[in-house]
């Protein structure tokens, strides 16, 4: 550990070798991190890739860290739910310009109250905290359930329920209509 904390303060300091050994380090353990949130491989490289660019060229700007492997997940994180939030918009935005191009207008009608919905939904789901949207995406996208929840997060199965339910709580708050309900509840269980 020690040894870590001198590898990032010579690569703070700009040793471009110490930054290397660095990489080399940790890139499989925050590669194998970035499966918490996607299993799109090349999504998880490129993110990965974008993470040691902006901390090289940040070095100078960084702080003291006695735990360098946290502080680099924590970066993993932010940034890779920054890259799967930006590709979420592109293709709600795909998706709204195959709707507009459909040539019956009852679908037309109906794409779009859906991806009114979808929008709604995304947007509710964004402005639940960082854990909360952890906990609904690996419960709901990647089926696992609560005790591999708690333990890929790391966190006691307790706080999982505890995030589950301010989570479900805030959608249910933020998506008064029945129908926006109604629908979270079939994106969530189909």
């Amino acid at each position: 550990m020690k040894n870590e904390v001198n590898l990032w303060n010579a690569f703070r300091k700009g040793d471009r070798q110490a930054f290397e050994r660095l990489y080399r380090l940790h890139y499989t353990a925050i590669y194998h991190y970035g499966y918490r949130f996607t299993t799109d491989t090349e999504t998880i490289r490129d993110t990965v890739q974008t993470l040691f660019v902006d901390l090289w060229r940040r070095r100078e700007h960084l702080g003291d860290t006695n735990q360098v492997r946290p502080y680099l997940y924590q970066g993993m994180r932010r940034l890779l739910v920054k890259q799967l939030n930006a590709q979420r918009e592109v293709h709600t935005q795909n998706m709204l310009a195959v709707t507009i191009q459909s040539s019956h207008e009852d679908d037309l009608i109906a794409s779009e109250k859906t991806s009114l919905q979808m929008l709604k939904i995304q947007d509710a789901i964004q402005s639940l905290s960082h854990k909360q949207q952890e906990v609904v995406y690996l419960r709901f996208y990647e089926n696992m359930d609560n005790q591999s929840i708690a333990e890929r997060m790391d966190i006691h199965i307790n706080t999982v329920y505890n995030l589950a339910y301010l989570a479900m709580t805030n959608l249910r708050r933020l998506l008064k209509k029945p129908t926006d309900q109604f629908f979270l509840l079939m994106l969530f269980f189909l």
